[in-house]
């Protein structure tokens, strides 16, 4: 199973929940597991807390609204996704008025909010990691 990381600016809040509320009623070997920080913490603790659950996933979701581009937070968790080395891709979360794409998804899949563009992006990122599982055990 995979276990996707979900990135999101924090007013994109409502788009997380309906990914992760879809995910449990869909017909799709994926699930979403809601990880997000109930607490608040400082810098150097959220940092080091996200690394772990970034760590303990298969891929990373960035959720791409009209604010994404200025969020810390999320952009800083890609980084991170990308120095680990993980499967990422986008989703572009209004079609009727798209938010800028991040200078850290220069180079990474983004596609539109839908549910079949959604599940591709998953398949191929199932496919690349049991690639790397398999070349890892040879």
């Amino acid at each position: 199973m995979l276990r996707a990381f979900i990135s999101f600016a924090s007013e994109d809040m409502w788009a997380r929940d309906f990914l992760v509320r879809q995910s449990q009623f869909s017909a799709t070997p994926w699930t979403f597991e809601d990880n997000s920080l109930r607490e608040d913490l400082d810098d150097n603790a959220w940092k080091m807390h996200t690394r772990g659950l970034i760590e303990n996933s298969s891929l990373l979701i960035l959720l791409i609204g009209m604010e994404t581009h200025l969020a810390r937070g999320a952009i800083w968790e890609v980084e991170c996704a990308r120095r680990l080395r993980l499967p990422i891709f986008g989703v572009q979360i209004r079609r009727d008025s798209p938010g800028s794409i991040p200078d850290c998804m220069r180079g990474i899949s983004i596609i539109n909010w839908d549910f079949d563009s959604i599940r591709g992006e998953l398949a191929r990122a199932y496919v690349w990691i049991m690639k790397k599982r398999r070349s890892a055990h040879e």
